[in-house]
């Protein structure tokens, strides 16, 4: 766990993090234009599988520094962050369920999840805590 803790403290960490965020919406960006030219038209496998990687990711780190963390990870001065993200991985991850549950189980609604991830992006994306850190 100790190794774990210098990983996550260490700001090229939020740096990797920050660059996963950007690809990320970058991602959000091409699928939105697919999308807009191909309107009636399925998504390609390719965004289902890189939204998935996404996922995946983004609820790595999260649970890592929640790990490394502990109950400091709701209580510290970051806790406002922390909820944010909390909240955006938590959608994420159902909107990676919508995609692959019956039809009608759950809401589907991608532009709210998508909105919420380039939310983070300019919000937080590991620039916010650092900015905070130099005031």
């Amino acid at each position: 766990q100790f190794y774990l803790a210098s990983v996550v403290k260490h700001s090229s960490f939020d740096y990797f993090v920050s660059l996963f965020v950007i690809l990320n919406a970058a991602l959000i960006g091409c699928e939105t234009d697919w999308k807009a030219m191909h309107i009636d038209a399925e998504n390609p496998p390719i965004f289902f599988a890189l939204d998935g990687a996404c996922g995946l990711f983004f609820t790595f780190e999260l649970s890592i520094r929640m790990l490394v963390h502990g109950s400091k990870f709701w209580t510290s001065h970051d806790h406002a962050w922390n909820m944010f993200d909390t909240i955006v991985v938590g959608l994420q991850i159902l909107d990676g369920l919508a995609g692959v549950l019956p039809e009608g189980f759950l809401p589907n609604n991608p532009g709210f999840v998508h909105g919420l991830r380039l939310i983070r992006l300019v919000l937080q994306g590991g620039w916010g805590r650092e900015i905070e850190a130099e005031v």
